[in-house]
Order: C-alpha cells, then sequence, then structure tokens
C-alpha cells in the first residue's frame, strides 16, 4: 500500500520517497491519516527533513493529545521537538492573537508533556525543565514578531547633569 510505503519512507528519512508518496495521494480521503503516522515514525526516528517535508504538507502535528512532541521531549529528540514547536508558535498563525493567548498554548503543551503517559513513569526534573525552556522560548520569540508595535522612544542628545 502506497501509505505504508511513505511511514517506511519517513522513518529511514528517504524525503524524496516521501514527497513522490505525497504527491501519489494528493487528493486521496485518506491521506491525513498516512501523512500524521508517517510524521510520527519520522520523528520517533529523528529524522528531522522527513519531519520538516511532512509538517509542511500538513501533518497533524497536535495529533492524540500533542504525542508526537511529548515523544520528542520524553525520548530526548530535541531537535524534533524544536521543528514541532517552531511550527506550533510560527508568528503568521498567532497574527492578532495576544500574548495570553500564545502563552496559554505554551502553558497547555507543557501541561500535556508533564502529565506524560500511562505507559511510561513521570519524566525527570531535568527533561521537563528543559522542555519549559524550549517551549517558553518559542512561544515568546512567536509574541515577539506577533506583538502590536510599542511608542516610538524619542531619544533627545546628551543629559546635563551635574558631574558626580
Amino acid at each position: 500500500m502506497v501509505g505504508r510505503a511513505m511511514v517506511d519512507a519517513a522513518a529511514r528519512g528517504r524525503t524524496t520517497r516521501v514527497k513522490s508518496v505525497l504527491r501519489v495521494l494528493a487528493g486521496w480521503d485518506g491521506r491525513q491519516t498516512w501523512l500524521t503516522l508517517a510524521f510520527c515514525a519520522a520523528a520517533r526516528e529523528q529524522k528531522a527533513e522527513a519531519v520538516r517535508v511532512l509538517i509542511a504538507d500538513g501533518a497533524d502535528v497536535h495529533w492524540d493529545r500533542d504525542i508526537t512532541l511529548r515523544w520528542a521531549v520524553r525520548f530526548g529528540h530535541d531537535d524534533i521537538a524544536e521543528i514541532i514547536l517552531a511550527h506550533i508558535f510560527a508568528a503568521e498563525k498567532w497574527m492578532g492573537k495576544s500574548r495570553a493567548d500564545i502563552e496559554g498554548e505554551a502553558w497547555s503543551l507543557y501541561k500535556k508533556i508533564k502529565a506524560g503517559d500511562a505507559l511510561h513513569d513521570a519524566l525527570e526534573p531535568r527533561v521537563l525543565e528543559k522542555a519549559r525552556i524550549i517551549i517558553v522560548d518559542h512561544s515568546m520569540t512567536c509574541w515577539e514578531r506577533v506583538r502590536p508595535a510599542g511608542p516610538e522612544i524619542v531619544m533627545v542628545g546628551p543629559a546635563k547633569g551635574e558631574p558626580v
């Protein structure tokens, strides 16, 4: 089956093959399912370029309560977590939103990571702290890019103060 071929190619990091299968699956009803499964496989195997290709083509990064991001954090696949977070906090998705909206998404992601899942023990504090830092970094970078412009600051020459 073509979908399985894409999942296998994604897990192996064969992005050329992934792209060709994506073209074959264009317009097919079951495409999204295979796209998301391939995304999960590529992330699990740390195939960063395949992850980028699949996200760009519409893989659901929030599938199953953000399981792929949670796995990336749990297993120390920081590069994959960074790619996923860069997509989630892409500035164009947040234009017109408030800082509270962005922080709310960041907090929601962190809570999901912290909650873990039934199949694994709780994450170590150092892993949670690292996750918190990269989530905050991406969310605040997003806010810096979308926040409304503040008042213009006008500088007037050096102050003439008394010598100390």
